[in-house]
C-alpha cells in the first residue's frame, strides 16, 4: 500500500525518527499492536481494513 508520504512524514505523525520509519519498512523492526494502529491512523487507513487486507494476502 502506498500514501503518497516520505518517511519524514510519516515519522512526524508518529513522533518519531526517520531511520525507526525505514526499519518498519525494512522489515527490521517489528511493530507492536499500538504502534501498529498509529500507523494505521497516520496513514489515515482503519486497522481493521489493514488486518483484513493483510489477511487476504497472507493466505
Amino acid at each position: 500500500m502506498q500514501s503518497g508520504q516520505t518517511q519524514e512524514d510519516i515519522a512526524t505523525k508518529l513522533n518519531a525518527t526517520q531511520s525507526f520509519v525505514s526499519k518498519c519498512e525494512r522489515g527490521e523492526r517489528r511493530l507492536d499492536l499500538v504502534e501498529l494502529a498509529a500507523w494505521c491512523s497516520a496513514l489515515n487507513v482503519s486497522l481493521t481494513s489493514f488486518v483484513e487486507r493483510f489477511e487476504k494476502r497472507s493466505q
